[in-house]
């Protein structure tokens, strides 16, 4: 009779640690593990491998933390891209812009600023009867979020970057003819 219970414990033992070790991560911590795969293949220049990483962040774990971290980090190459898409860049900007408790923040707000600033440009290039209407309206944007991004370098102490933020700000109301 002992050694029956002897062999009973010894198979447990060995099953427990496999059953355990086959637990799926949370779906956070799996989207953050992707997003910084993807962040370390942007800084070892392997575009490809970033995106791939950023965007499957989007299609399994949209509504994660990391999506937002994965959208900034898509927006970035897109405005550093050969023939970037202007538009496509400040939609993936919105959401980190908005989002109180992303770190990067205030580069965020900066960059959907830039984007609208340069959408702005495109609508006055296209000419016609409402191309200063709709280029004021991309303008308007632009000043709101420079405006934004000002505030959060200047809390942040980050004075360059805030007194830049400020420098485009005045651009864009120049622009508008303010």
């Amino acid at each position: 009779m002992h050694l029956s219970r002897g062999l009973f414990v010894v198979p447990v033992a060995l099953v427990a640690p496999a059953a355990f070790a086959q637990q799926p991560m949370p779906p956070e911590q799996q989207a953050e593990q992707a997003l910084v795969a993807g962040q370390a293949a942007l800084k070892a220049n392997d575009p490809n491998t970033a995106a791939a990483k950023f965007n499957e962040i989007l299609q399994k774990w949209g509504n994660t933390r990391a999506a937002i971290g994965a959208k900034f980090g898509l927006a970035g190459m897109q405005l550093t891209a050969d023939n970037p898409d202007i538009t496509k860049a400040a939609d993936w900007l919105k959401a980190p812009a908005e989002d109180g408790a992303f770190a990067d923040r205030g580069a965020a707000m900066y960059q959907l600023a830039v984007c609208q600033r340069l959408l702005g440009q495109a609508e006055l290039a296209k000419g016609g009867p409402d191309s200063k209407k709709n280029a004021d309206a991309k303008y308007g944007e632009a000043v709101r979020w420079f405006g934004e991004a000002g505030k959060w370098f200047g809390e942040k102490k980050e004075a360059d970057w805030s007194a830049r933020a400020r420098c485009d700000q005045a651009d864009v109301e120049l622009r508008m003819g303010g």
